[in-house]
């Protein structure tokens, strides 16, 4: 009599780091759908390892979800793939991918968080300022002067000059996005409103705002139209004057 172990198959023995990352990769999507609900039992089948690895790694269930809310809030995917775009590419293809890049980030964070019904980065991760901060605060208004006293526009409502609110409070990862967006900027900054700096703040700003499902009231803007939005505003091309008529 023959026995069919396909589905009983375990993986093969990886050194314990090398195990974590795995487990960790294939509990996200797990965290992200079930929440704290998520069972050990499925991330071992996922896995391809018994349940009792899931222990050994880990300890237990919590420290698992602590592993993969870390991993997230430190994922450096758009960082590689901003480094991988092309600043050759004509100004409104460039900008409409880094709003792509920028919105499947804030997204896989929001997901995650509200799968686990955070408002804030657990405990070890509140000196981690930026796009988990800002989903903590973007419920509600902030209290006066708790981000400085005009928050991220000065009083004449133009963008803070870089470095004057912020960016000493920014952990190093987020701060280095901006970068990294300013850089894929420059070679059109004669073409570009504000300096490169402000500009990569004020795309980031209005990607977060249009992408997080409080703020959209659960209706995030697409990539391609928040780059519309940043690229063109809200008026037409050939708008009629304040009181007047088309001619």
């Amino acid at each position: 009599m023959t026995t069919d172990t396909t589905s009983r198959r375990r993986a093969d023995p990886l050194p314990l780091e090398e195990r974590r990352r795995q487990l960790v990769r294939v509990a996200t999507p797990l965290v992200r759908a079930y929440g704290r609900a998520v069972s050990t039992r499925a991330v071992a089948q996922a896995a391809g390892v018994s349940e009792g690895t899931v222990f050994y790694v880990f300890g237990d269930k919590a420290s698992l979800v602590a592993a993969v809310v870390e991993h997230e809030l430190h994922s450096t995917r758009a960082a590689e793939r901003l480094a991988g775009l092309d600043p050759a590419l004509p100004l409104p293809a460039r900008i409409a991918a880094i709003v792509e890049i920028l919105r499947e980030r804030l997204t896989d964070v929001f997901s995650l968080m509200t799968a686990l019904g955070l408002h804030r980065p657990p405990d070890d991760h509140r000196e981690d300022q930026g796009t988990a901060d800002d989903h903590r605060t973007a419920g509600g208004p902030s209290r006066p002067g708790e981000h400085g006293q005009s928050g991220e526009h000065g009083q004449s409502g133009e963008p803070c000059q870089s470095g004057e609110h912020g960016s000493s409070r920014r952990r190093p990862q987020h701060q280095q996005l901006l970068d990294q967006i300013a850089e894929l900027l420059r070679p059109d900054a004669a073409a570009l409103r504000y300096p490169p700096e402000q500009t990569a703040e004020l795309v980031r700003l209005v990607t977060f705002a249009a992408s997080h499902p409080a703020i959209t009231d659960g209706a995030p803007l697409s990539a391609a139209r928040i780059a519309d939005l940043l690229l063109h505003g809200t008026l037409a091309s050939d708008p009629v004057p304040s009181g007047g008529t088309p001619c």
